[in-house]
């Protein structure tokens, strides 16, 4: 008996403290629900609460918007590129084709936020989020993250002007709609982007925790006037692989690339091929989802009419045993994904295929050559130049929040005290 009341008292007691923590953090009506990982009751909110319709003033005539639909996304197309290449951003990871083919295929599995800037009419900033139900550490939460996250190589906010102005507008609006995330991750930001600067000491000066960290490398080529140029580059060892990948197939058969960007029945032969990869023996397989296919048709489809698209086959005794999608844009290229049949492995024809992608490249005047975000050993064969990107995480002020953070860092520690993070920068 005498257990049983002191239970009793254990158990009120911190009842009592839990409400006086979720008080403390969530102040208002129904405190309590904002700390359960499952919240159905966002989707069911009365229109009041839908904010795609309310400007938020600043000084100097700044106000922002909040699109939370594809059509209201649609009614600012003319002016999302151009914004885009004004903010020195210039990725086509953010330009308004791919992500309106993300949010058309992936939109309807969370909530879209869109936020959009304007200064007396005029579109100055975008930033395009949405909030998903995401696996953190060991907890199922809402987070939010850029459009497109999880296929990207690179992302960042688009701010023209009054970037100070416009960053801490955006974080006013997401800090107010703190009830409805846990944990905001934004990654794939360039190092030194001067946005990136700017979200960390308004952070700081607002005294939100929040962690950065290097994410990936992604490696590029800087091409030179001429094929053999590149090539006196590059070590002795890959310039031997390069030609003996060439002489072997050509020994064995036919071969040739051919580009096939117009060809709206290739498809289905680059999920053939990629599924009978080295990749996919390995679990990799991009194409594997269906949501990933219909999104890749969609962007293939609106990068082809803008002359963004560059599709190639390589074919041995006339058929295809291999495949590259590139992307062009700005004078620069991104290798997205390329992959070849193993039973084709031992002629080599990732070498075939990629030598004959840089040719063409250099023959185009092209800039350079992005190989995307990755850790893959034999990028280095190809170049030693690599760019390093980040992410942020925020954390909001709840329990779980607090908790995950401190989880985040723990896991983190060890992580580097067991050299899992090689490729992280000095200071990360």
């Amino acid at each position: 008996m005498t257990n049983s009341i002191r239970f009793g008292v254990f158990g009120q007691t911190l009842i009592r403290w839990f409400i006086m923590k979720a008080q403390i953090y969530c102040p208002g009506k129904n405190s309590l629900q904002r700390f359960r990982p499952d919240r159905p009751e966002r989707y069911n909110r009365p229109e009041v609460y839908r904010t795609s319709d309310r400007s938020i003033d600043r000084k100097g005539g700044i106000s922002l918007k909040v699109l939370e639909s594809v059509e209201e996304i649609k009614n600012i197309k003319e002016f999302w590129n151009p914004l885009l290449k004004s903010s020195g951003v210039n990725s086509i990871f953010m330009t308004y084709e791919w992500i309106i083919s993300w949010l058309e295929v992936f939109g309807g599995e969370g909530e879209i936020k869109v936020l959009a800037a304007y200064k007396q009419g005029e579109l100055i900033g975008l930033c395009p989020l949405c909030i998903k139900k995401r696996k953190f550490i060991f907890w199922s939460i809402w987070m939010v993250e850029f459009v497109g996250a999880s296929l990207t190589g690179r992302a960042d906010f688009l701010l023209t002007q009054n970037k100070e102005e416009v960053m801490e507008l955006f974080w006013d609006y997401l800090w107010e709609q703190r009830s409805r995330w846990t944990v905001i991750r934004l990654r794939e930001i360039l190092t030194g982007s001067l946005n990136l600067s700017i979200l960390g000491d308004l952070l700081k000066d607002r005294g939100i925790k929040h962690h950065f960290q290097t994410c990936s490398r992604a490696l590029f080529i800087r091409l030179a006037k001429t094929w053999n140029d590149y090539l006196m580059s590059r070590s002795k060892g890959f310039r031997n692989r390069m030609q003996r990948a060439q002489r072997r197939i050509g020994k064995k058969g036919n071969f040739h690339m051919r580009d096939i960007s117009s060809a709206p029945d290739c498809w289905e032969t680059i999920f053939d091929i990629n599924s009978r990869g080295r990749k996919n023996t390995h679990g990799i397989n991009l194409f594997a989802d269906q949501q990933n296919r219909d999104f890749m048709r969609r962007v293939a489809e609106r990068f082809g009419r803008k002359g963004w698209l560059d599709m190639k086959f390589l074919f041995f005794n006339e058929t295809p045993v291999a495949y590259q999608i590139d992307f062009s844009y700005d004078n620069k290229s991104w290798c997205f994904n390329s992959s070849f049949r193993s039973d084709y492995g031992e002629y080599h024809p990732d070498y075939v295929v990629q030598g004959y992608n840089i040719r063409e490249k250099i023959r185009q005047r092209s800039r350079e050559v992005e190989l995307l975000p990755g850790n893959e050993p034999y990028k280095l064969c190809y170049t030693n130049n690599q760019r390093y990107h980040r992410v942020v995480y925020i954390f909001n002020k709840t329990l779980i929040s607090s908790g995950l953070r401190w989880f985040y860092a723990v896991k983190l520690t060890v992580a580097r005290l067991a050299g899992k993070r090689k490729w992280d920068v000095p200071g990360s």
